[in-house]
């Protein structure tokens, strides 16, 4: 569909039904989407500004000059080229739901997610030892330099959370819940929701639940009814 704006020649005066050349702004820049808007140019498809459209130049690569102009720049330098823009690919597809760990009468137990900066996610339990890798974050673009995350308790209590508000993955992020021995049957739990997005960007946050619940039986041998 070819746009039809209002927009201003470099000598500030309005000008209306101009294109740039034959081509469709929308051929030569990318799509918003998801992307924090910039601020507005003066340049209108319709009523509305295409900065409401448009990706700003800051997440691609500036377009060759399109001779409409924003005050003296030329829009080309605004917006991203299409094609230019690399979108940030984390995923959390992989976290499972849950996880848990129980414990001997002389055994704590723990269960800790800690996520790396290598992108592997991995669980740990005390008893019987394992440090199992459950999955994934990273992408072909998502990385531990540009991928922040947080750790948000949505019920329950956590023994430690070293991301309670968004921190770089540069460095292992985790979290976990124990259950100490202490004579009976003791039990630990909390539910995570585990956020991660570009750094800065909430437009691209993504998030999923998992529960970890770490248990003993004290003395008992067993579980109460056991």
């Amino acid at each position: 569909m070819r746009l039809c704006i209002s927009w201003q020649n470099r000598w500030g005066l309005p000008v209306s039904n101009l294109f740039s050349g034959s081509t469709d702004l929308d051929n030569i820049f990318e799509p918003r989407g998801s992307f924090a808007k910039r601020a507005d140019v003066g340049v209108y498809n319709g009523g509305t500004d295409i900065s409401n459209l448009y990706a700003p130049v800051s997440h691609g690569s500036p377009a060759a000059n399109t001779g409409i102009y924003s005050g003296s720049t030329d829009i080309g330098q605004l917006f991203a080229a299409k094609g230019s823009v690399v979108y940030w690919d984390g995923s959390l597809s992989d976290l499972p739901a849950s996880e848990s760990d129980q414990g001997s009468s002389s055994a704590i137990a723990l269960v800790e997610i800690i996520f790396y900066s290598n992108g592997e996610i991995r669980s740990h339990q005390n008893y019987p030892f394992a440090d199992t890798l459950i999955g994934h974050w990273h992408g072909k673009i998502a990385n531990s330099s540009n991928t922040e995350i947080r750790f948000v308790v949505t019920a329950g209590a956590l023994d430690q959370n070293s991301a309670p508000s968004f921190k770089p993955l540069t460095l292992r992020q985790n979290f976990f819940v124990k259950a100490e021995p202490d004579g009976g049957f003791q039990s630990s739990s909390a539910t995570v929701r585990v956020e991660l997005q570009l750094v800065g960007d909430s437009s691209t946050r993504i998030s999923k639940e998992i529960t970890v619940t770490a248990s003993h039986s004290g003395d008992s041998g067993g579980f109460p009814g056991i």
